[in-house]
């Protein structure tokens, strides 16, 4: 998996969505819009995630730029998602936040980086949106493991 985030979209693209929409674009002509995140997934499909704090502060506007980019990506086949922060699991966030940046191998540097790189990868199953992976969370697992081993 592959997480990029505020992702560049094509300029002369997202121009014509906007002129074919009839919608304003975004800037200036030089203005290049972007996707916060641009997910590629271990079956080397693709998924764009538009993230925003919540559906009531979006204006006329915004949601006139959120179309092109959505239109954007249906043109290349792509899965989008508009997500609202206030919709988000907060643990899963959190979780998410602490173990991503090991996902790569050689990322890990001791037992706490190896097991966070363990979940995330998946060899370690847990459930994300429900446990608070934190530190003294993942010293108990290591004691687990050590034990059973």
């Amino acid at each position: 998996m592959d997480i990029r985030e505020q992702y560049p979209l094509n300029r002369e693209e997202t121009l014509a969505i906007a002129d074919k929409l009839g919608v304003k674009h975004p800037g200036n002509n030089d203005y290049i819009m972007t996707t916060d995140f641009l997910v590629t997934k271990s079956d080397n499909t693709f998924h764009a995630y538009s993230i925003k704090t919540a559906k009531d502060s979006l204006s006329d506007r915004d949601l006139e730029i959120l179309c092109i980019e959505k239109m954007y990506w249906k043109s290349k086949n792509i899965k989008y998602s508009l997500l609202f922060k206030t919709d988000a699991n907060i643990i899963m966030v959190h979780n998410i936040r602490r173990i991503i940046e090991f996902y790569d191998n050689n990322s890990v540097f001791d037992n706490i980086s190896r097991i966070k790189h363990d979940i995330a990868i998946k060899k370690i199953n847990i459930d994300l949106s429900s446990v608070q992976v934190t530190n003294d969370f993942l010293e108990k697992l290591l004691e687990v493991n050590a034990n059973g081993r």
